[in-house]
This record gives C-alpha cells, sequence and structure tokens, in this order.
C-alpha cells in the first residue's frame, strides 16, 4: 500500500502546483477561462472512459502504482478548477462553488483506486481452489482476475493464493481494473526471477509467433464490448443470451496456446482448462494481454 501513498501524495502535490499556476496565469473574471474550462472537463470525461486503466500504460510507466501514476484526469479536472474563478459574469459564490465542485470530483478520482477495494468490498474466499491443480477457481463472481493471475503464476512456478491477489490488485464489488491487476503481477513476482511484460500484439500475431514457450501461457482480457460490434447480429445475440457474455463484461483467463489437434487451451477460473474454438477468441479478444518474462540480470 506504501506506494500507493506516495504516488497519490505526488499527484497530490502536481494537482496543487499546475490548478494554482493556472489560476495564477488566468486573468480575472477572463472569457478564455470557460475555453479551458470546457475543454478541461471533456478531457477528463474522456480520458476515465477511454484511456484510464488501460494495460497499455503499463508499457511506459511499469510500477506497482501505475494505476495512480497514470490517472491524469484528476489534473484536467484541478485545472477546470482553476479556471472555474475566473468565468465572466458570474457573481463569486458560484465560481466558488464551481470550482469546489470540480476539486471534490479530481480528489475523489485520484483517491478512487485507495478507497474503493474499502467502501466498496468484494466478497471472495480465504482459501484457494485448484481446478485440475493447474486452474485457480474464482471464489467470487468479479475475482477473475486474481484467479487468472494465480493461475499465470503458478504456471510459471510462483506460489500465490487468491485472496492475496484480490487484495494486491485492489478488487472492489465491480472487479478488478488492468492496471489493478498489473499491480497484483508486479507485487507477487518482486522477489522472484520473473516479472510481468505487456505484449503488444495482435490476436494473430499471438497465435502464430514462434517459438511458442515465449509467448505462452499468458493472460488475456476477453469480453463484449460496451458499445459497437464484433461480429453479425445473430452471432452477437447467441455468444450474449446463450454463453453468457453480456456487453460491458470483462472476464480474464489464461491462454495455453493452440492445441495439436485443433482448438486453442484456456485456462478459465471460472470454469478450470477447456478449449476454445479461434473464432471464439477472435469475437472475445480486446487487445490485453501480459505475460510473465524473466528478469533481466
Amino acid at each position: 500500500m506504501l506506494d500507493l501513498v506516495v504516488a497519490t501524495s505526488v499527484m497530490v502535490c502536481l494537482c496543487l502546483v499546475i490548478g494554482s499556476f493556472v489560476a495564477v496565469r488566468m486573468k480575472r473574471e477572463s472569457r478564455f477561462s470557460s475555453v479551458v474550462l470546457c475543454f478541461s472537463v471533456l478531457s477528463a470525461a474522456g480520458y476515465v472512459y477511454f484511456l484510464n486503466g488501460t494495460l497499455t500504460w503499463a508499457r511506459f510507466v511499469p510500477l506497482t502504482a501505475a494505476i495512480v501514476w497514470t490517472n491524469f484526469a484528476p489534473i484536467f479536472l484541478c485545472v477546470a478548477s482553476a479556471a472555474a474563478l475566473a468565468i465572466p459574469n458570474r457573481p463569486l459564490w458560484r465560481r466558488g462553488g464551481l470550482s469546489l465542485m470540480l476539486a471534490l470530483f479530481a480528489t475523489a478520482t485520484l483517491l478512487q483506486p485507495i478507497v474503493q477495494p474499502v467502501i466498496r468490498p468484494v466478497r471472495h474466499s480465504m482459501n484457494t481452489v485448484w481446478l485440475g491443480h493447474d486452474v485457480c477457481q474464482q471464489s467470487g463472481s468479479v475475482t477473475c482476475s486474481p484467479a487468472a493471475a494465480a493461475t499465470l503464476l503458478k504456471a510459471n512456478g510462483i506460489d500465490a493464493e487468491e485472496h492475496q491477489l484480490v487484495q494486491w490488485c485492489l478488487t472492489d464489488a465491480l472487479g478488478t481494473t488492468s492496471l489493478g491487476l498489473w499491480r497484483g503481477l508486479r507485487l507477487a513476482t518482486a522477489q522472484t526471477p520473473w516479472e510481468p511484460e505487456v505484449m503488444d500484439v495482435t490476436l494473430e500475431d499471438l497465435l502464430s509467433r514462434e517459438p511458442r514457450d515465449d509467448i505462452f501461457p499468458c493472460l488475456i482480457l476477453v469480453g463484449f464490448p460496451r458499445f459497437g460490434t464484433v461480429a453479425s447480429p445473430e452471432i452477437e445475440s447467441r455468444y450474449i443470451k446463450e454463453y453468457g457474455w453480456p456487453r460491458g463484461f470483462r472476464h480474464s483467463v489464461v491462454l495455453y496456446g493452440p492445441a495439436e489437434d485443433g482448438g486453442i487451451e484456456v485456462g478459465d477460473p471460472s470454469i478450470g482448462r477447456e478449449r476454445w474454438a479461434k473464432q471464439d477468441l477472435e469475437i472475445l479478444w480486446r487487445g490485453e494481454a501480459v505475460r510473465l518474462v524473466r528478469r533481466e540480470s
């Protein structure tokens, strides 16, 4: 938890410095302040919806607290808070109230990774159950990421418990973010010869690369996007209604690679070892994958 406290403290200072700078530079009751305010709020909203917490950030900030270091929404909101004080033709109490509200939003956004697991804890078991001795069974409805992380660790000779990874991954009642999963893997491999690595590959490259021992096993995120289409309406309807993949639902599984007699070997925390058709993976693939690699000496 110290990593999160340090990162959050630094980000608080950064937000205060940037907010103060904007407040000083912004002319009193400047019309430009409205433009800055709107742009900053829209940037914060767009960042939270499209970019915040994605695994790609770990490629550039491979730290345990990447979930905090790469959260730029509070900075945008602090800029908006400073700009709100200079909105023209508005009484001070309205400008101050809007500025305070934006500052509170910035604070909530910054503290979210630390606070959410506390105020919205996930229900899970303290006992780790293994399916077929190599796939960790998720003990809660939203603990697939910690369970998949334990499965990936075990495949590389590292013993791990699901309940410990639930804590490290910052899993709450709504699930685990991609950077929360990254944090769990970083902490679990800290005293080992292994470390997690984000895989920047397409699904086709992932399944065709050689040698396979350097690629698999890897942990991937699958599911249907909340918006847009990935297949024909008939196929999507079958996956949603018959197979239980609702839109917006994300699931973590461990990919063991293509099987010699066809299909793809998958370790699913909710089921165990199973074989997926390539079409299944093509439809459910969300473009995020991580593996364990040997540390550079």
